[in-house]
């Protein structure tokens, strides 16, 4: 019987030490963002929609001046490789 009792208790005590370590990551991802990579999106379509377009505000650079700092970074980089 004592054994049982033990056994229960170890049960209970890495139950309340999962417990404890979900509140902290959950506390942790709520703190750092509200956005998980990992997490599916749920919404209606127009939220999905509006998520899209308040990320094509941000700022974007043109085609050209990517192509100029991709070109001088590449140099740059094969400049140091060698």
């Amino acid at each position: 019987m004592v054994f049982l009792e033990k056994v229960v208790t170890f049960a209970k005590n890495i139950l309340e030490m999962q417990k404890q370590y979900d509140d902290a990551v959950l506390t942790a991802d709520t703190k750092i963002s509200n956005w998980d990579p990992n997490r599916v999106f749920t919404g209606t379509h127009d939220e999905f929609i509006e998520h899209i377009r308040n990320i094509e505000e941000g700022e974007f650079m043109s085609l050209e001046d990517f192509e100029k700092e991709h070109t001088a970074w590449k140099k740059e980089f094969l400049k140091n490789r060698s």
